[in-house]
């Protein structure tokens, strides 16, 4: 580098102020001796020398500087030789055009030179005129030059910055920055940046530490100086890059003044890692240039984005407290500082200290089921905030891991993975041996298969395990799933579910339910001042129920549970005294289930002390075809046979039943087809006579399907039709069930009777009838007939009928053609109107009856049921059933048609080769009275028709 000698009378003016300055050295110095010199004032000599020829102004040439610094400056003014300044009169002044103010200067005079000073005060412009005169006439010349200062000197990371003003005229190869330390002195050369600003880069093999003066020289002239602080060490590259620092990292860092003793303490974010051993820090001997830092450490004590800086040893300077230039450290080790589940949302949420998930990858472990550990959504997560969207969650603890650097356990969030918002998935009976749950959080197992809680039925005394705990379905929304449990024993009176974690530091959580309120769907029936058995049908019976019919006690109830058909059955039979009300009373039945009245209904009447149906072969047939039932006195047939006294044989099955689209009718067909269906409502003045006041005819109505369901395990289909009618003021729901193939037991309101292979039932449901007045009654009539016979014509068929009475109400009618086919109908003991239960009322109707409302039977051969229903607030439900019986009969030889060939007889006496039966169970529910009333109708268009014997069987 090169060194110059500074020598100087005075020292600059700057912005430090005037000071001393020593002689440093002697090296290519620049200076002008003024001791010598003499100094003519501006005034001139006394004694005026002999004019001149002019002189052209450019022949006082330069200035030996144009640049100048606020304080005292030297100069000389040139000429080009051609005259000598001695022979004039000189005046140099300072110009300043802002105030408009002439300085006159000092000068030597020489003959082709003037040696001038001038010492000016900062101001905040610049700009200034040297003139120079000759003889005050003779010539003027004038000089532009422009004012300089520095206002500080600093250093900035690796750089001095250089601040101040006039930087743009500085000529710079004569300005240097001079370090004068412990060690010699040097001199740097700036750089410029703009008219106020300058920097001078520090040489990187620069190793002495920092104490002495710093001071900037123009023209070989201190125009500045400052005592030299200690500097502040820069960091000026980092390694790994990017720096990820996990547990095995070592960072090294690069830079300038990493010196031992100067260096204090390391800084993260402004927390203090003081240096002691030097075990946080290392730095290479060979250059002080580069540290090496222990990765483990940093990590123990910091997490994600950490900036790092150095701080100068505040013993050595404690006035100076500067930290180095700050740099940012990835710290791996992730920490979680809260976690929760937003139900609404489906969204994990973990807030923390991690790197960008959008750099670094980040995995939630520990906590998510069926999975070692899920990333959080990239888009929305930050390095704050990360967000999992619908993880299936079990019972943990959670960390995270980030680039194989693990957080530690989060175990906080475990109390709300807790059971939340339980309800029962299906309606909980006393009897129900298995409890349907849904809710969230209800994972019964972790990912090991260990179980997370158990569940209780409880109540504030008791308690029951409900064990083998299924999940049903994993819904995911709201951690939501749908689980079941059994249990062994009655819930009788239990009330609350109860989960018990597993992790004992957790309280029992209990979730209060309400059993599905008790329903009675059938009672039996005995025999009025005859005690008997009671049987009672329905849902969600207590185990030891107290049982009251009619305020009588009907003593030692006890509740079995069946399976009929996939459908759990609930039963309590009783013994009642048969001792209270009257014999054609409706009684109040009541179940009591610790001390509260459950469930009562007007569901039991008592039967008729009648004989069980005989024929001549016996009771019931006989024990070959059936047994009499002595609690409800019917015949019980056995398989194969048939009817109320069980004397029809059934030897082969007929197809299942058709029924019509958009039509109530449904067709029955072997050789002859049978149709069935509704054909008329009308109201009737039930105290004049059965006056009809109103009719709608349904006969030819288009019915709209509503649903239609099919159960494959019992053969059933059942569709269901609907239809308004008056002024769409009442409703009329249709339901049609074909019963294939199996023979299936049917209760009704307690009367239980056999619904044969491939019969069909109907159920008839009117909601809000418009009556006329309260006194008045509707009737449902039902429709029966023979469409066609292949053997017979249809002007030739009779038919002859057998009943069998239940006291002045039909129970059971057989008729039968003159071909021997059978028509059966047989109608419940009981209907339901209102919520009530009541006996029926069945009877035939006369012909006028059917004229009356315009019902033909021409060339058919027709059974109306015509089922009266009392007036009624709500709805009535009638409930028949149709079924065909086919039986051959081996003693009657037949054609290729499968008709009698017996030729003896006339064609209105053949006999068919088979026998068919139809058979008509008719129940009523939701009347209020309801009298079923059955007409034959038959004709007889030739005179030498057959007349049949009627047998009239009245129940006594």
């Amino acid at each position: 580098m090169t060194r110059y000698l500074f020598l100087f009378v005075k020292g600059g003016n700057g912005s430090r102020g005037d000071a001393d300055i020593k002689i440093l050295g002697t090296v290519n110095a620049f200076a002008t001796t003024l001791t010598t010199a003499t100094t003519t004032q501006s005034s001139g000599p006394s004694t005026v020398p002999p004019e001149q020829t002019t002189i052209n102004p450019s022949a006082i040439s330069t200035l030996s500087r144009n640049v100048f610094y606020f304080g005292l400056n030297q100069f000389s003014v040139f000429n080009t030789q051609t005259f000598s300044f001695s022979s004039y009169v000189v005046e140099v002044s300072l110009y300043d055009s802002q105030v408009n103010n002439y300085t006159s200067l000092f000068c030597n005079v020489l003959p082709y030179e003037l040696v001038c000073s001038f010492e000016v005060y900062q101001t905040t412009y610049l700009d200034r005129n040297i003139i120079v005169t000759l003889n005050s006439t003779v010539v003027t010349r004038t000089f532009p030059i422009t004012m300089v200062y520095i206002d500080s000197i600093s250093q900035v990371n690796d750089t001095f910055i250089i601040d101040g003003d006039g930087f743009d005229k500085l000529p710079l190869a004569l300005c240097y920055l001079v370090i004068q330390a412990g060690f010699g002195n040097y001199s740097y050369g700036p750089v410029l940046i703009s008219s106020t600003s300058m920097k001078v880069p520090i040489i990187d093999d620069y190793k002495n530490p920092m104490n002495g003066t710093l001071s900037f020289t123009m023209y070989s002239q201190i125009v500045y100086g400052q005592t030299l602080p200690p500097f502040i060490p820069f960091i000026s590259s980092i390694s790994p890059s990017p720096p990820l620092i996990k547990l095995d990292t070592v960072i090294t860092l690069k830079g300038v003044f990493f010196f031992p003793n100067y260096l204090g303490s390391l800084v993260f974010n402004s927390n203090y890692m003081q240096e002691q051993t030097l075990d946080s820090y290392t730095l290479d001997p060979s250059t002080e240039t580069i540290m090496y830092i222990n990765g483990s450490l940093v990590s123990y004590y910091f997490f994600g984005v950490v900036s790092l800086a150095f701080r100068r040893n505040n013993q050595l300077f404690p006035f100076s407290n500067t930290a180095s230039n700050s740099i940012n450290l990835l710290i791996a080790k992730p920490v979680i500082n809260d976690m929760y589940y937003n139900l609404n949302e489906d969204m994990l949420i973990v807030s923390g200290i991690f790197l960008n998930p959008t750099i670094y990858e980040i995995t939630l472990n520990g906590l998510i089921f069926n999975t070692n550990n899920i990333v959080p959504n990239i888009s929305t997560s930050t390095e704050n905030t990360l967000y999992f969207k619908n993880p299936q969650l079990y019972y943990s603890s959670a960390f995270l891991i980030c680039s194989n650097t693990s957080s530690n356990n989060y175990t906080q969030f475990k109390s709300q993975l807790i059971p939340t918002s339980v309800i029962t998935n299906k309606i909980i009976k006393r009897s129900d041996k298995i409890i349907y749950l849904s809710g969230s959080f209800l994972l019964p197992n972790d990912t090991n298969n260990n179980p997370i809680y158990t569940i209780n039925i409880i109540n504030d005394i008791l308690s029951i395990p409900c064990y083998n705990i299924k999940v049903l379905k994993y819904i995911g929304f709201k951690q939501l799933y749908n689980i079941s449990c059994q249990v062994d024993n009655t819930l009788a009176s239990l009330n609350k579910i109860q989960f018990k974690m597993v992790d004992t530091s957790v309280a029992p959580i209990n979730f209060t339910f309400t059993f599905q309120p008790t329903t009675i769907t059938s009672v039996s029936s005995t025999i009025y001042k005859k005690p008997g058995i009671v049987t009672i049908k329905g849902t969600s019976f207590c185990s030891v129920p107290t049982i009251t019919i009619g305020g009588g006690s009907c003593s030692q109830g006890s509740l079995q549970l069946s399976t009929v058909g996939g459908n759990d059955i609930e039963t309590i039979t009783c013994n009642f005294q048969s001792d209270v009300g009257q014999s054609n009373s409706t009684l109040l039945v009541s179940i009591i289930c610790d001390s509260l009245i459950v469930s009562s209904s007007e569901s039991f009447i008592y039967i008729r002390d009648d004989p069980c149906p005989s024929s001549s072969t016996g009771i019931c047939s006989g024990l070959t075809n059936g047994k009499c039932n002595e609690e409800s006195r019917q015949c019980e047939c056995n398989s194969g046979y048939s009817g109320f006294s069980c004397s029809n044989k059934i030897d082969v099955v007929v197809s299942p039943p058709i029924p019509q689209i958009n039509q109530t009718k449904t067709i029955i067909e072997t050789g002859v087809q049978f149709e069935i269906g509704i054909i008329q409502i009308r109201e009737i003045q039930s105290f004049n006579d059965n006056k009809v006041v109103k009719s709608i005819n349904l006969r030819n109505e288009k019915w709209n399907l509503i649903t239609k369901s099919t159960a494959t395990s019992n053969d059933i289909v059942v569709y269901t039709y609907g239809l308004i009618v008056n002024n769409n003021k009442t409703i009329i729901n249709v339901q049609i069930m074909i019963n294939s193939r199996n023979e299936t037991l049917y209760d009704f309101l307690g009367d239980t009777f056999t619904l044969l292979p491939n019969s069909v039932k109907y159920q008839v449901e009117i909601i809000e009838w418009d009556f006329g007045a309260s006194l008045n009654s509707i009737q449902v009539l039902f429709e029966s007939k023979i469409i066609n016979d292949k053997c017979v014509g249809i002007k030739d068929q009779e038919l002859s009928k057998n009943i069998q009475m239940n006291g002045q109400s039909i129970r059971t009618i057989e008729m039968k053609s003159i071909t021997g086919d059978i028509l059966v109908g047989t109608f419940s003991n009981r209907l339901q109107i209102d919520d009530r239960v009541v006996v029926s009322s069945i009877e035939i109707l006369s012909e006028n009856d059917l004229l009356s409302s315009n019902i033909s039977t021409l060339n058919n051969q027709s059974v109306i049921q015509a089922i009266t229903i009392n007036y009624f607030k709500t709805k009535a439900i009638i409930d028949p059933n149709f079924g065909v019986l086919l039986s051959n009969d081996p003693t009657t030889p037949t054609t290729n048609d499968g008709c009698n060939s017996s030729s003896s007889l006339p064609s209105s006496n053949k006999f068919a080769t088979w026998k068919i039966a139809v058979i008509v169970v008719c129940s009523v529910v939701g009347v209020s009275l309801i009298i079923i009333s059955t007409s034959i109708i038959y004709k007889k268009i030739r005179n030498k028709s057959v007349i049949l014997n009627i047998r009239l069987k009245l129940a006594k």
